[in-house]
């Protein structure tokens, strides 16, 4: 049954308010100190993807850690893993795309949604066969690539925000048993206005899978006296029948395990840091 009855609204990506700071952010040099790292391009039914992968050098056992936007994700991740000093060191991959920017806005658009209804939603809905590839393409070559390291994984997590996050929460409704955490950082629930969220998908996620939902505190309680007309317009347009808190909230009522995380004083793109930083405490043993 769809979730008709809920009420509240969440904040509007800044990602459609704003462009995105589409500067690729540099991997420190140390990080090669702990970590051998590659990049290999595929195609996927004619899309053209790229996958970032980083093996850490002196380890033999330990978690990994999947995300999506890769292009823009895959340094912050690495960096803030080596600040750190994390031990042992994850393995990551990261997908993204072919390209020398930050974030590909219509190809994440295709490949994070699913499949709704609504014209207004058309150029999204290919969650499954975004998930399609990384089952049956990065998955093979990253297990062969930690294979040949030597290397034994204990826990497998994904992380995703904003779109990223919608993709999370949709593999973890649809394919839960694929990784054993899930961390979606500000999904855009209003994306299908909720449609693609059932009680019955989550009711059937298995109790020893968890999930961690964060949040920026100013996308909870925008303050709309600084939104000009247009965002307004734009907040109003794509208010959800669900909220992140709501969601965590109904899911832990079903007996799952689910953490809601606000993050103090952060807007939707400034949340990313603390939303990466906690992806890697989860994604840990």
């Amino acid at each position: 049954m769809r979730i008709l009855i809920l009420c509240g609204m969440i904040m509007l990506s800044s990602l459609v308010q704003a462009r995105p700071n589409q500067e690729v952010p540099e991997i420190n040099p140390q990080v090669q100190e702990y970590y051998q790292i590659t990049e290999k391009e595929m195609d996927y039914q004619g899309e053209q993807y790229r996958i970032f992968l980083a093996i850490p050098k002196a380890t033999t056992k330990t978690s990994l850690l999947y995300s999506v936007d890769g292009n823009a994700q895959f340094p912050l991740i690495v960096n803030e893993i080596v600040e750190q000093n994390s031990m042992p060191l994850p393995v990551i991959v990261s997908i993204g795309y072919v390209g020398d920017q930050a974030y590909f806005i219509p190809e994440r658009t295709r490949d994070y949604t699913p499949e709704v209804t609504g014209d207004e939603f058309k150029q999204g809905g290919n969650a499954e066969g975004f998930y399609q590839f990384i089952l049956t393409q990065v998955k093979p070559y990253a297990d062969n690539q930690i294979e040949t390291a030597n290397l034994t994984i204990t826990k497998g997590s994904l992380f995703g925000h904003s779109f990223g996050g919608v993709f999370t929460l949709y593999v973890l409704l649809n394919h839960p048993e694929t990784f054993q955490h899930y961390t979606a950082a500000s999904p855009s629930l209003w994306w299908g206005k909720g449609e693609w969220i059932t009680k019955e998908k989550w009711q059937v996620i298995p109790n020893d899978i968890s999930v961690t939902i964060t949040l920026g505190e100013k996308e909870e309680t925008p303050d709309l006296s600084k939104m000009n007309q247009e965002q307004q317009q734009n907040h109003k347009g794509r208010s959800s029948w669900l909220t992140p808190r709501q969601l965590c909230h109904y899911l832990s009522e079903a007996g799952k395990q689910c953490d809601f995380q606000l993050f103090a004083g952060k807007t939707h793109g400034g949340s990313i840091p603390d939303a990466i930083k906690t992806a890697i405490s989860y994604s840990a043993e």
